[in-house]
C-alpha cells in the first residue's frame, strides 16, 4: 500500500532559528534576519508577506549559506510610513544593509518585486554584488488591466482579508498544480496580508519608475534568472529578456511553477542556484 504523505501545516512554512537585528540604513531602521553558515546570500523580498513569505526558500538556502533578509520600508509601520520617495532610494536601502553588514560583493537574490529593487540596484551599484539571481521580474514595469485593478482596488477600497473572492487572485502566483499547494496557499494569504494594503499600493506606484533594460548592457555581473514555467505574472519571455540582455546571463525555468516558484519549489530553486553559484567566476580582486 502506497503511504499518504500529510500536508504540510502553515507553520511549517515559518523560518526558525534566525538571529534578528536592526539596520540603521538612513531614513529607517530596517529589521533583518541571519539564518545559516556559509557564503552570504541576501534575499530580497517582494511586494508583500516580508522575509517572514520567504520561509521554505530561505530554509532551502540556509542549509548550505549564510541567508540574510530585510523589511522594507512600510513593513510593519504603516501608519509611520513616509512616501516621500522613489523606487531607486529601495536599491539605497539594499545598498546601506550590504555596508551596513560588511558584506564583501555578496550574492543578492531578488523575488518578484524584490527582482526590481535588486536589478536596480545591481545596475546602479554594480561592484558591490558578486553574482545576482532574479525570480518573477522584468526589465521595467508594464502596466496592464490587472496592474490597473488592483492598485484601484488597494488604494480606494478596504479588503477584509478573509474574503474568498478577493483570495482567489492569490491562486493565479501558483501555476498550475494549485491543489498540491493548498496549505502553502493559506500560508502565503495570510502572510501578505500582514502587509498594510496601503503600502502594496503605494510600491506597485513606485514600480512605475522602474525601467533597467536600457542599462542592462552595462552589468558585468553573473546573472541568473530562475522562472515558474506557468508564470502568469511575469510570463517566462519577458523574464528572459533580462538574461538576454545581460553580457553573463543565465536562463532556467522551475517546470510546474507559477510566479512563487521560489515557495513551490524552493529545493529545486536552491539547487539551480546553487550550480550557478559553482560555474560563475567572481573576480574579487
Amino acid at each position: 500500500m502506497r503511504a499518504i504523505r500529510p500536508l504540510p501545516r502553515e507553520r511549517d512554512f515559518e523560518i526558525s532559528e534566525t538571529e534578528e537585528g536592526i539596520a540603521q540604513l538612513g531614513n529607517y531602521s530596517a529589521g533583518y534576519i541571519t539564518v545559516g553558515d556559509g557564503e552570504p546570500v541576501v534575499l530580497v523580498p517582494g511586494l508583500a508577506g516580508s522575509y517572514e513569505l520567504l520561509g521554505p526558500l530561505t530554509a532551502a538556502l540556509a542549509r548550505r549559506h549564510k541567508v540574510i533578509s530585510y523589511r522594507l520600508r512600510g513593513d510593519g509601520c504603516s501608519r509611520m510610513f513616509d512616501r516621500n520617495f522613489r523606487f531607486s532610494h529601495l536599491a539605497d536601502d539594499l545598498d546601506r544593509l550590504i555596508r551596513y553588514l560588511r558584506l564583501e560583493r555578496p550574492t543578492v537574490v531578488g523575488l518578484s518585486f524584490g527582482a526590481a529593487i535588486a536589478l536596480e540596484y545591481a545596475t546602479r551599484f554594480p561592484g558591490r554584488l558578486g553574482r545576482l539571481v532574479v525570480s518573477g521580474g522584468a526589465t521595467k514595469f508594464v502596466r496592464r488591466i490587472p496592474e490597473t485593478v488592483a492598485l484601484e482596488v488597494l488604494s480606494r477600497y478596504p479588503l477584509p482579508h478573509d474574503n474568498p473572492f478577493v483570495n482567489q487572485f492569490f491562486r493565479l502566483l501558483f501555476g498550475r498544480n494549485i491543489s498540491a499547494h493548498r496549505e502553502l496557499l493559506h500560508f502565503v494569504t495570510h502572510q501578505c496580508w500582514q502587509t498594510d494594503q496601503s503600502v502594496i499600493a503605494h510600491r506597485l506606484r513606485l514600480l512605475e519608475d522602474f525601467d533597467v533594460q536600457d542599462r542592462l548592457w552595462s552589468l558585468a555581473t553573473p546573472t541568473l534568472v530562475i522562472a515558474g514555467q506557468y508564470d502568469a505574472v511575469i510570463p517566462p519571455v519577458r523574464q528572459k529578456q533580462i538574461a538576454d540582455g545581460v553580457p553573463q546571463g543565465d536562463f532556467s525555468i522551475i517546470e510546474g511553477g507559477g510566479h512563487l516558484c521560489f515557495l513551490t519549489n524552493p529545493v529545486i530553486f536552491a539547487r539551480q542556484l546553487r550550480r550557478f553559484l559553482a560555474r560563475s567566476i567572481v573576480n574579487r580582486s
